[in-house]
């Protein structure tokens, strides 16, 4: 369903497998580490507390893969991810210098930030924020070097202070979007 966004998105909201009320995804079939290699997903999508259902594997979007000394993050070459909610049919392509078999979480390679503005592009643009609560999940701002997270259509506001609390920094435009220059808007 496509629809206006009428409240900016919030990146934290988005980390699945690292905002605690968000679940990973699990590999359902593994394969050795190598250039090319398929991954299993038991389900291709994770669901917010809000209700909304969020299929967040794509070619734009680095992902995690593993948990402690195994774990990397890469962005998938290929996606097929036809019916999310289907046990066994989210299958992706990357390459990894780790073996990650059955069991092992996948979960938001950018801190909920590609996830969330794939979210706003795809209703129609909008705005994306990043606040203390991003931070404290290990979010940071200098993941944006080199990078383009987002569309033309979506904005990226950095709020980092204090979650709750109007410390604004400077607002980014994410490819081109226009710039916002605000301050003391509490973003929930």
């Amino acid at each position: 369903m496509i629809y206006t966004l009428t409240q900016p998105l919030n990146a934290f909201d988005y980390a699945f497998g690292v905002n605690p009320a968000v679940a990973p995804l699990v590999i359902q079939t593994g394969a050795p580490a190598g250039t090319g290699v398929s991954l299993t997903l038991v389900y291709g999508q994770f669901t917010l507390p809000n209700g909304t259902v969020v299929a967040p594997i794509s070619t734009t979007t680095p992902i995690t893969i593993g948990i402690g000394s195994n774990a990397e993050t890469v962005t998938p070459t290929a996606v097929s991810n036809p019916t999310p909610s289907v046990p066994g049919t989210c299958v992706i392509t990357v390459t990894t210098s780790n073996a990650h078999g059955a069991g092992d979480f996948v979960t938001t390679g950018s801190f909920g930030m590609a996830e969330a503005v794939n979210v706003a592009h795809a209703n129609g643009g909008g705005l994306v924020a990043f606040d203390g609560r991003w931070t404290s999940i290990g979010g940071n701002v200098s993941q944006f070097a080199g990078k383009t997270y987002g569309w033309a259509n979506v904005t990226l506001l950095p709020y980092t202070g204090t979650s709750g609390v109007g410390t604004s920094k400077s607002y980014v435009a994410a490819n081109g979007g226009a710039y916002a220059n605000t301050s003391g808007v509490q973003i929930y």
